[in-house]
């Protein structure tokens, strides 16, 4: 697993959290360096937490499977990008809220990818502790973290 981090800090988290290897792309060139770190090849699958500021770099990671799932629709003020930059690179784009009918194939390659990481989540190799809680009425704070990149793994908001 490549984790791509915004500091020394989360990277050290990550790699304590399971991750083989973390590129600060504050940095360093991710696009680069996980070319390096795959003998050229790629990714098969990218899952993009932040957004506007690393999703056409991060499509550009893909390997032939060219598969991005979308977890935050953007990071930060701007417009909302297309999702033509996917079309022109021949990448399978999902992000919450869109449908996606998996082929027969693609469905058995997500459920062995699932089956992969869940059993490494039971065997201990990777981790994702909640790192900070939020009252319920604290919400708009907790996004203005997440958004200004305060916050590391999971965010919980309780009642």
């Amino acid at each position: 697993m490549i984790g791509t981090v915004g500091s020394d800090e989360k990277a050290a988290l990550a790699k304590a959290n399971g991750c083989t290897h973390t590129i600060v792309y504050t940095r360093e060139n991710f696009v680069e360096r996980v070319k390096q770190l795959t003998g050229g090849k790629g990714v098969p699958v990218v899952y993009d937490g932040v957004g506007k500021d690393t999703f056409p770099a991060s499509l550009d990671c893909l390997s032939a499977a060219r598969h991005v799932r979308e977890l935050r629709q953007r990071v930060g003020t701007g417009r909302r990008r297309s999702t033509s930059c996917c079309w022109r690179r021949r990448a399978r784009c999902t992000r919450r809220g869109r449908r996606w009918r998996p082929t027969r194939r693609s469905a058995t390659a997500c459920s062995a990818m699932a089956d992969e990481m869940f059993s490494l989540v039971v065997a201990g190799k990777l981790a994702n502790e909640p790192r900070q809680t939020y009252a319920l009425k604290d919400a708009a704070q907790a996004h203005r973290d997440l958004e200004s990149r305060k916050t590391t793994g999971a965010t919980i908001l309780l009642p």
